[in-house]
């Protein structure tokens, strides 16, 4: 037996709700765009200049919705800190690496060892996407 897809509500009631998916989207796209041609913290602190970047969540998104658009939680990494690097890569299959990301954000970014400790004191807050998506918006809004 087929199971009926669970039809979406309309667009003018997604807008409607700053929690709803609709802003937690726009919010991620604008967050990305600002991250995008930064350099990695991990190459700058290494003296390398690699500005093909993509923006890592420090506390995963899937467990804080609360810090998934905070900028003290995102910090731009190449695809190799990111994913495929032996020596530091967040997101490693390679044991190692991700001791080596560990160790890494603990010597230049202590900020982010305390979110991790302390991000579970956040859970099941309501976050307000809307705001989030306004908020990244006016930092990529060009300077005059």
């Amino acid at each position: 037996m087929k199971k009926k897809k669970r039809k979406k509500p309309p667009l003018h009631d997604r807008k409607a709700n700053p929690n709803s998916t609709y802003w937690q989207n726009k919010a991620d796209k604008e967050a990305s765009r600002y991250y995008r041609h930064q350099p990695c913290k991990v190459c700058e602190s290494q003296g390398v200049e690699n500005t093909d970047t993509c923006w890592h969540h420090i506390v995963p998104k899937a467990s804080s919705a609360h810090y998934r658009h905070q900028p003290c939680n995102l910090i731009p990494l190449c695809n190799a800190h990111h994913n495929t690097d032996n020596q530091i890569a967040a997101h490693g299959t390679n044991p190692l690496a991700v001791e080596g990301w560990n160790n890494w954000l603990r010597e230049n970014y202590p900020r982010g060892i305390e979110l991790l400790e302390t991000y579970g004191q956040k859970k099941g807050e309501k976050v307000d996407y809307e705001q989030a998506y306004l908020e990244w918006k006016g930092l990529n809004e060009p300077t005059m």
